[in-house]
């Protein structure tokens, strides 16, 4: 299982390289991950303070594009926070609006520019 999550880990995490100034960080343990009828896929995502940053908001969809994050991108995402749920890793998502504000109601994830995410120890 480590094997795993280090692969899935080193894979997401390329894009790391190309972060602009201007994005936004939401940091995290995943409380609750959810898959919709409609294949929207949800996460509540807690800080290390218990509050909540990410609530139930749509990150993506596992049968079609969503914003900046193609169906194939949006399936690495779902296993990504199974493995952090599994393992209790922090993750963090990553959003081109620098506006935005982790710990604020919002509805989809591609309003607001998520371009990756990645988990650690």
């Amino acid at each position: 299982m480590k094997k795993v999550i280090l692969l899935v880990s080193l894979f997401l995490s390329l894009p790391c390289q190309i972060i602009a100034q201007s994005s936004r960080h939401c940091t995290g343990k995943v409380e609750v991950v959810t898959v919709q009828g409609n294949n929207a896929l949800r996460a509540i995502i807690k800080d290390s303070a218990g509050g909540v940053n990410i609530n139930q908001s749509v990150l993506c969809s596992l049968s079609g594009v969503n914003g900046l994050i193609s169906q194939e991108a949006c399936k690495a995402i779902y296993s990504g926070l199974l493995a952090s749920k599994t393992a209790g890793t922090d993750v963090t998502l990553v959003f081109g609006d620098s506006n935005f504000t982790c710990n604020k109601t919002w509805g989809s994830a591609s309003d607001h520019g998520l371009s990756y995410f990645y988990f650690r120890n």
